[in-house]
């Protein structure tokens, strides 16, 4: 039995590998966009939890020497300052991210489209084929029949 060949097959497996190449770019931006919340989230505990002990510090209590607690608020206020510093350049690098992002998925949303055009040519061509020998066999099943009928005809003849 005859096999379809579709010619464009090496278009078809090109576009293929596009799409899973673009897959790959937005799987791995995702990646990094999680990374980086992850980050910006424990820098935000981070200060979270340093207003918490600054608020502590600046509490009235009665035990503690001032000088301590100067130099504690000192080292708690310096090191606020350098995480919110390091918070906020995490949160440029997600927008860098994010626009990468948005742009690795339009060319994805492209190269879906473009495989889905070669997938379609390929199904309709498929399916003229199939008709094609759908009718080819009609044929030759018709032959068959009128050349059983001739012979049936010509037996009875003698």
């Amino acid at each position: 039995m005859p096999r379809f060949i579709f010619r464009l097959q090496a278009l078809l497996d090109q576009r293929s590998r596009a799409q899973r190449d673009e897959q790959l770019i937005v799987a791995a931006l995702e990646t990094e966009r999680l990374d980086l919340q992850r980050r910006i989230h424990a820098h935000q505990w981070t200060i979270q939890q340093g207003k918490e002990e600054l608020r502590d510090v600046l509490s009235p209590h009665d035990t503690g020497s001032v000088v301590v607690e100067a130099a504690h608020l000192h080292r708690c206020a310096a090191a606020s300052v350098a995480i919110d510093r390091a918070a906020r350049r995490l949160v440029l690098q997600l927008a860098g991210v994010h626009h990468k992002l948005e742009h690795a998925r339009a060319q994805l949303l492209n190269a879906d489209i473009q495989l889905k055009v070669v997938e379609r040519l390929k199904t309709r061509q498929y399916e003229r084929w199939r008709c094609a020998q759908d009718r080819r066999e009609a044929i030759e099943l018709d032959e068959l029949a009128t050349m059983r009928t001739g012979r049936r005809n010509g037996d009875q003849s003698c």
